[in-house]
């Protein structure tokens, strides 16, 4: 059963226009941010370690949702199916 559930997790296709969408509103808070955080703070270097730390954080959940999208595949963290059938 939870086979078949992951199967249609990497069937179903993840809708084009909202992922380019998220890339170009990652880009632009990229580019904006640095700004915005350089009116906040009196140092450049606590500028740099927010914006660093919020870009990291962005841009890690987006290629965290990215490995979900297939979950089948051949990197480390991609689901063994054929372990999986082999123990159904």
């Amino acid at each position: 059963v939870q086979f078949h559930e992951a199967v249609k997790i990497s069937t179903i296709p993840f809708p084009f226009p909202y992922a380019q969408s998220c890339e170009c509103l990652l880009v632009v808070h990229w580019l904006l941010v640095a700004f915005v955080v350089a009116q906040w703070t009196t140092q450049p270097w606590w500028g740099f370690i927010f914006t660093l730390i919020q870009v990291f954080i962005l841009w890690s959940l987006n290629a965290i949702a990215v490995e979900i999208e297939n979950p089948f595949g051949q990197d480390a963290n991609d689901i063994d199916a054929y372990k999986m059938q082999f123990e159904m």
